[in-house]
């Protein structure tokens, strides 16, 4: 009998160990599918540039290479085409998430929804204040950073700049302050939090996804200081069993990184105001496992 016991213990640490492995690539997977639809987008949209170039300049690649750095350095170009590759993505990630997740979610029990969660203003604040005092750990990692690795950085606000324009145009003031924040939260919050939970428990999804949030960054100047915001966003997504806590973290991070001028150093508003947000999480219970807004049901998930 206690044979019988063992070899079914076995089989249940091998099924469940399967599973985490099968979720972690599930993860990569959803990572390489978003980054696979803006390199695609990004490849078709300069075609006809390229063959303009190829024409013109025949066999002569140093020409051709100088032109065309020319022409996606002094052109919207770049930001035309990540602004076509947002909406792309948010459309795909809205569908999946939606119908993979939240449509199935609907009515199961324990699936406590926002509105349940969401109890006045100690919520809000704790939210914003939040979100602020993860936006100032963020931009002092992100100093560190920059004065550590110089040409990374400036590496970095070039592409940004390219991407997003200099804060003036508004597609790119759009893509940075709307669309990124909803998409990368349906992916991240969403889809992949979703499915890690499944396999690894909330401390094992938090990780998981602001892991995966890091890397899709593509660079280790943004991968370093997005670590505590996934972190903060990834508990916000749990406590509040929804993705649109988490949108709302991301476009005020987003919106204070490119529009608000801050003339002393963030590690202050990460101190501040990150005390202003423990005190109330622990003064209201919005932070404490006797708060938690599920059931014992592992698998139930954020619900929009």
């Amino acid at each position: 009998m206690n044979e019988i016991n063992e070899t079914v213990a076995t089989k249940s640490v091998n099924v469940a160990g399967s599973g985490k492995v099968k979720t972690v690539l599930f993860c990569i997977w959803v990572m390489a599918a978003c980054l696979l639809i803006q390199a695609v987008v990004s490849f078709v949209g300069v075609i006809p540039k390229s063959v303009q170039l190829v024409n013109q300049y025949g066999a002569n690649t140093k020409e051709y290479t100088e032109a065309y750095n020319e022409f996606v350095t002094t052109t919207p170009i770049i930001m035309y085409l990540q602004f076509a590759a947002s909406i792309i993505t948010f459309v795909v990630a809205g569908i999946w998430y939606y119908f993979g997740y939240v449509k199935k979610e609907k009515g199961t029990a324990g699936n406590r929804t926002l509105k349940e969660n969401f109890k006045g203003w100690p919520d809000a604040v704790f939210i914003l204040t939040g979100a602020i005092a993860a936006w100032g750990l963020a931009g002092t990692l992100s100093s560190i950073s920059t004065l550590l690795m110089p040409k990374t950085a400036e590496n970095v606000n070039n592409v940004l700049n390219m991407a997003l324009g200099d804060g003036t145009q508004i597609i790119g003031l759009i893509s940075a302050v709307i669309l990124a924040p909803i998409t990368e939260e349906l992916i991240m919050r969403g889809i992949i939090f979703k499915r890690s939970k499944r396999a690894f428990g909330i401390v094992g999804c938090i990780l998981i996804s602001t892991i995966i949030f890091s890397v899709m960054h593509l660079n280790i100047i943004q991968g370093i200081y997005v670590i505590p915001m996934g972190l903060f966003w990834g508990y916000v997504a749990y406590r509040y069993n929804s993705v649109i806590p988490c949108i709302c973290c991301h476009m005020i991070n987003n919106f204070i990184g490119m529009l608000v001028p801050i003339n002393f150093p963030p590690i202050i508003l990460f101190i501040v105001l990150g005390c202003v947000a423990a005190f109330v999480g622990v003064r209201f219970g919005i932070v404490g496992k006797e708060n938690s807004p599920e059931t014992d049901q592992e698998g139930d998930m954020a619900n929009v």
